[in-house]
């Protein structure tokens, strides 16, 4: 794990701890922006029309719930037969390119910011109109899944009070053992520096 995603970490868990903020708006928002607009893309469809998430850590643990992707109503094992595409969707690979893009726009630029305030913006406006909208955000787990001590992206309800509602997802176990094992990824970094 990079020093930058050790810092996120620490940071998430101690903001959480000590200044009661429950809203991450750099975890996830960006990734889960990524998976819709290179499934868009593939679909011949907006991107603001597929619907699904990144969950997990901000970082190399990140992985995309298919279980949660679509597009208009229809499931990601049903796309084929109703949008345009060329060849077939390589899951692993998506998976991977989406977690790659935030290293590869490091390696270009020296950091991600525009990403990181295009999702603070998002979750700002989120909050100040009271809008309730759908964002996955990093938020410490609290028994979800079995997990806690640990912030994970989930899809959570976001109004005035930031974190209104946490939606802990019904995933499928594939899915669950890489959200644990995300988990794990963190608390191990955690542990390690005394913060858990």
């Amino acid at each position: 794990m990079g020093s930058a995603v050790l810092a996120r970490a620490i940071a998430c868990q101690l903001a959480a701890e000590i200044v009661c903020i429950d809203i991450k708006p750099e975890v996830a928002h960006g990734e889960t922006m990524r998976l819709k607009a290179i499934v868009g893309q593939h679909y011949h469809v907006n991107a603001a029309d597929v619907q699904g998430y990144m969950l997990g850590e901000h970082g190399n643990s990140a992985f995309p719930a298919w279980s949660t992707v679509g597009i208009g109503g229809v499931p990601l094992k049903e796309l084929d037969e109703f949008y345009d595409h060329e060849g077939e969707l390589n899951l692993a690979e998506i998976g991977q390119e989406v977690v790659n893009t935030a290293y590869d726009v490091v390696q270009s630029k020296g950091w991600t910011n525009t990403g990181i305030a295009m999702g603070a913006c998002r979750l700002a406006k989120a909050v100040l109109l009271d809008e309730h909208a759908v964002c996955p955000v990093s938020v410490p787990l609290k028994g979800e899944y079995g997990l806690t001590e640990v912030a994970l992206s989930l899809p959570s309800v976001i109004g005035k009070n930031g974190v209104e509602k946490r939606l802990p997802l019904h995933l499928p176990e594939e899915e669950l053992a890489l959200l644990k094992k995300s988990a794990e990824s963190i608390q191990e970094v955690l542990r390690s520096n005394g913060v858990i």
